[in-house]
């Protein structure tokens, strides 16, 4: 399914990471279509590891993270509109890292272990930077109304989004 993708046009892509990062926005509330961040991760990597090098990914990265963000945090229009844009623009960075991350570990044997490691790290670094981060849009957070619900207790958030991704 990679090969096949990679052999399309980069637009394909491009497109595939746009929707997927919309597709994982619309798991979140005041959605709560939670299945669908399963497809939006499948999607940001399918397309990443179809990429033609690093470049391409990180820009694919960066377009799911326009995608997921710029839906998942449009609530912020409301309030200053300059400080949605400066969020999504510099919280999209995070995924343009993403985007890097899993197509350097997509050549191992364990490419979905370490490519959730990779998401639960990314996350991470977005929690926590800059001014104390700003984690609102982590792949668990998604989760609570889903059968998953259960791991919280055990495995907390971050276990929950390795889990999902």
């Amino acid at each position: 399914m990679i090969d096949a993708l990679s052999r399309r046009p980069a637009a394909l892509r491009v497109v595939l990471a746009l929707l997927s990062g919309v597709a994982t926005a619309l798991a979140f509330q005041p959605f709560n279509l939670w299945p669908l961040a399963y497809l939006g991760v499948a999607g940001l990597s399918m397309a990443v590891l179809a990429a033609r090098g690093y470049r391409g990914a990180a820009g694919l990265g960066l377009v799911f993270g326009l995608g997921f963000l710029g839906l998942g945090l449009n609530w912020m229009q409301v309030i200053f509109l300059e400080a949605f844009f400066g969020l999504v623009g510099m919280e999209s960075l995070f995924f343009l890292l993403l985007g890097l991350l899993i197509r350097a570990v997509g050549r191992s044997r364990w490419w979905p272990v370490f490519a959730a490691a990779c998401w639960v790290a990314v996350e991470f670094s977005y929690a926590h930077f800059p001014f104390n981060g700003f984690g609102w849009m982590r792949l668990g957070y998604a989760m609570v109304d889903s059968p998953l619900a259960w791991a919280y207790p055990l495995i907390g958030v971050s276990g929950v989004s390795f889990a999902v991704a």
